[in-house]
């Protein structure tokens, strides 16, 4: 988008990405916001042009404020600047991590180190993790820059070393200690 930030805007409900294109219009995958998150906060601090587009995954339920609002918001509240703060720090963190990710792992890896994000964990036992509901391959492969078919390659074959499992609606993570050797 091309139009400076004149809104931030706060999810009650629902999710949304948010992605950047290039020149050529390449879609590339860049964060995802859920409820209890603000976006366009980013754009307001450094008084700039947007410089991804935002877009719904599911219905979505949004308060919208203007810029003096968030200020008096923020003005007002020490909890919500640091809440703030602590948000654009991890979004930071992120994107560095995938950036390094992207210059430093095989497609392979990637989907790896993606789907190692995207698990939490069963029960007791920290070896073995869910990743519920089933991912959407296409989604996994936009956001490491990769194909579906790259995604469905490496998670069958993950599924024939017995490091994973398909399931109605979740993948099993058998072994997270034998997934992070394929982060390479």
């Amino acid at each position: 988008m091309d139009d400076p930030a004149s809104e931030i805007s706060f999810i009650l409900d629902g999710q949304i990405s948010a992605h950047v294109f290039s020149e050529t219009g390449q879609q590339t995958w860049v964060s995802q916001y859920l409820p209890g998150d603000f976006i366009g906060y980013i754009d307001y601090f450094i008084e700039n042009t947007r410089t991804s587009e935002a877009v719904a995954d599911t219905f979505v339920q949004i308060v919208v404020l203007k810029p003096q609002m968030f200020e008096t918001l923020l003005s007002q509240n020490p909890d919500l600047q640091n809440l703030i703060q602590r948000d654009m720090a991890q979004r930071l963190n992120d994107m560095t991590l995938r950036l390094v990710e992207a210059v430093t792992l095989s497609a392979p890896g990637r989907v790896c180190a993606e789907l190692k994000r995207m698990a939490k964990p069963i029960g007791r036992d920290p070896g073995s993790q869910i990743i519920r509901p089933n991912p959407v391959f296409v989604e996994v492969a936009r956001r490491i820059s990769s194909t579906r078919e790259t995604v469905s390659r490496t998670v069958s074959r993950l599924c024939s070393l017995d490091v994973l499992s398909r399931t109605s609606g979740a993948i099993i993570i058998r072994d997270m200690e034998r997934l992070e050797r394929h982060i390479r």
